[in-house]
């Protein structure tokens, strides 16, 4: 067997069965046939020798070696870009694509601005954005998906460059009681309907309450961060977030600082293992740039 018996076209289709867990949205998304994406997967397991996919009730699924083969896989297709990025940043232009991962405040508050910028500077790079917790934005650079995401987990396989640091907030319904505190202890609140954010705060928010030696009476929990604010606007209880993720200008919420005070930290982070494509470097560098300006403000 030899590397020309393997192309590029599978490796695609390899990442996007396995990212889309189906053969069918996976050629849609990839604007192929269905027979192609078979095809091409059933092509690559020949030449492999191995089953790359396993059937079951929630879709296709990567098989143990076909973890091992989607990591290589997706470690050529990286290579294979930064080649050609790099070709063509020597020509003075930025080409290819560009995945990134967020939480769902970056996404809503910190990244529009930033894209934008980076779309005006290098029209030529595709971006793609997936959007999810901290933990799953942490999995998904770790196993090659994204090239870089924003959240605020680390590892040892990641390195991570810190972007911004805000507050979390107490959040309550205008007409609540705790409406007009200048602050309030966590103490004060630990027979209060808490609503627990599952977007991936849910770690940090119990630290906090730890730190302070109590301990919050959770009555549900809310992965959607829209649905959550508006259940707090509601009065259906009270919940803890960023400051990033709260919505600006809305009137029906009180925003009231905490004691003790805790502070969220998002890093961009990227593969250990992985170089910089021109791409990446270049959305790296503005987001330090970004940083720069928020501490001369500050």
């Amino acid at each position: 067997m030899t590397i020309t018996n393997i192309s590029l076209s599978q490796l695609h289709v390899l990442a996007a069965v396995a990212e889309e867990t189906s053969f069918s949205r996976a050629a849609v998304r990839l604007g192929m046939t269905q027979s192609g994406a078979s095809q091409a997967i059933g092509g690559l397991e020949a030449v492999l020798g191995v089953k790359l996919f396993v059937r079951g009730k929630d879709g296709v699924t990567p098989s143990e070696i076909g973890r091992g083969v989607l990591r290589d896989a997706r470690d050529a297709v990286r290579a294979i870009e930064r080649m050609q990025q790099s070709c063509s940043a020597a020509k003075g232009t930025l080409s290819g694509n560009l995945r990134i991962g967020c939480v769902p405040s970056a996404a809503a508050r910190l990244l529009p601005q930033l894209l934008a910028r980076y779309r005006r500077l290098h029209p030529g790079v595709k971006l793609s954005l997936l959007e999810g917790s901290d933990h799953e934005v942490l999995q998904w650079v770790e196993t090659g998906i994204i090239e870089i995401g924003l959240t605020s987990e680390t590892s040892a396989a990641t390195r991570a460059q810190l972007v911004m640091q805000d507050d979390f907030l107490l959040l309550t319904g205008r007409k609540h009681m705790l409406a007009k505190r200048r602050h309030v202890d966590l103490r004060d609140i630990a027979k209060e309907n808490f609503l627990m954010s599952g977007s991936g705060c849910e770690r940090s928010i119990r630290q906090i309450f730890a730190a302070a030696k109590a301990t919050p009476h959770v009555v549900l929990t809310v992965r959607d961060t829209s649905a959550l604010v508006e259940m707090v606007a509601q009065g259906l209880g009270i919940t803890m977030m960023p400051e990033l993720a709260i919505p600006p200008n809305d009137r029906r919420l009180s925003r009231i600082p905490i004691v003790p005070a805790g502070k969220r930290q998002l890093f961009a982070v990227m593969r250990q293992s992985t170089p910089l494509s021109p791409a990446l470097g270049a959305f790296a560098g503005l987001l330090q740039g970004r940083k720069r300006r928020s501490a001369h403000v500050q």
